[in-house]
């Protein structure tokens, strides 16, 4: 029998104390379940007050493609809190994950399902894997006037300002024209 070695990964593992809270979505259907939905709503009230109880959604929302309202709760809770929901879900479905890091990752590979496995809406979730700049965006960074003039491409909703700063420690130049982080540089059209 001989010993070989598991592969060298480029990314070090990640540990649990990067967690700082989860989110459990209650899947429901208006006409037929949602009476047991409530009733799984205030005993979860009741027994985990630290838990956040989130709206209720008979509309879609989200990556959600039925019916559900969300239940935010701190690590420290999981221990308690996950073994009461196996056994008290009251038949619903349950998609558990961590605190949205990665939105994409967190709602596929660090999910746990209760239940039935729902089909998702994963193109609305951004997987936010990337720590860099691309490449692809830098090219769009242009010096212009001594300061940073960037495409509109490179602006993507929630991500603006945390590709905006990265792009400015890219562009020093920005800086000294006036340009801080957190604000909107000038566009190409």
């Amino acid at each position: 029998m001989s010993k070989e070695r598991a592969p060298a990964t480029a990314a070090s593992p990640e540990g649990p104390e990067i967690i700082a809270h989860y989110h459990a979505h209650i899947y429901y259907d208006p006409a037929s379940s949602r009476d047991r939905a409530a009733r799984l709503r205030e005993r979860v009230a009741a027994s985990f007050p630290e838990a956040t109880l989130g709206r209720w959604h008979d509309e879609l929302v989200g990556p959600h493609l039925q019916s559900m309202y969300q239940i935010a709760f701190p690590r420290t809770l999981l221990a308690s809190f996950l073994p009461w929901l196996m056994l008290n879900r009251e038949g619903l479905t349950i998609l558990l994950h961590p605190g949205p890091a990665n939105p994409y990752l967190d709602h596929t590979d660090h999910a746990v399902w209760f239940g039935s496995v729902l089909p998702l809406r994963l193109e609305v979730l951004r997987d936010t894997r990337r720590t860099t700049v691309p490449a692809s965006l830098i090219a769009f960074v242009e010096q212009s006037n001594g300061g940073c003039v960037c495409s509109p491409r490179l602006y993507d909703g929630r991500r603006r300002r945390r590709i905006f700063s990265l792009v400015l420690s890219r562009c020093p130049t920005s800086l000294a024209a006036g340009t801080r982080a957190g604000q909107t540089p000038r566009s190409v059209e």
